[in-house]
């Protein structure tokens, strides 16, 4: 790495996030990306390699802080509820900032992209054992129904995670005139009143 040139590959980074969220992580090219930085093709060659190095750069920085959020809004003190509520908060603020980025990986992996299905599963998997242990918790607190485990994990991320990242995807494969159309459903599926009607709905329904 270049020595006093830190911020230039931070900025560089720092732009690929806000682009990738306006349009998914492979939604602008290299030559976008060093023009709105205002950097040269060379330095991004010269720090990252690749763009596929730089795509898995910027997804390993944005589950770092996400995953930094779980630490700091989840006490080990927390009963199972508790926990399980901040971590389902901070899960749904992830997945509603970031909905372009996860849509757009979706699309790569349904399409046949298995590098990118590898990553995801080698990289973004700390949050799921981590939601693994509080179900878990709160079966041993009898709090929570003694179901099978990942059922009652599925039962309680998947109806926050999945009408958010369909309404993205939705946004990014259908015509304009169609989403015309139905924007305000694609709206209601990740609006915050919504999204916390659908964890409470969902939090009743593992209880005991």
């Amino acid at each position: 790495m270049m020595k006093g040139n830190v911020n230039t590959e931070q900025k560089i980074i720092d732009t690929g996030i806000a682009l990738a969220k306006q349009y998914g992580i492979s939604g602008f090219t290299v030559r976008q990306l060093c023009q709105k930085a205002k950097v040269n093709l060379g330095l991004f060659n010269y720090y990252f390699v690749s763009r596929d190095n730089f795509e898995n750069i910027i997804l390993k920085s944005l589950y770092g802080d996400f995953m930094k959020d779980f630490e700091i809004n989840i006490s080990k003190d927390m009963d199972a509820i508790k926990k399980l509520e901040a971590a389902r908060e901070t899960l749904s603020d992830f997945v509603s900032k970031n909905a372009s980025i996860i849509a757009s990986i979706i699309i790569e992996i349904f399409s046949g992209n298995g590098a990118k299905f590898s990553f995801v599963k080698e990289n973004f998997s700390k949050h799921i054992a981590f939601l693994y242990s509080i179900i878990e918790q709160g079966k041993k607190e009898r709090i929570f129904k003694d179901a099978d485990t990942v059922s009652l994990l599925i039962s309680t991320i998947a109806p926050i995670i999945l009408p958010i990242a369909a309404s993205a995807i939705l946004k990014r494969v259908i015509s304009k005139k169609d989403s015309a159309k139905i924007s305000k459903f694609l709206e209601k599926l990740s609006s915050e009143n919504f999204i916390k009607e659908r964890m409470e709905l969902s939090l009743k329904g593992i209880l005991r």
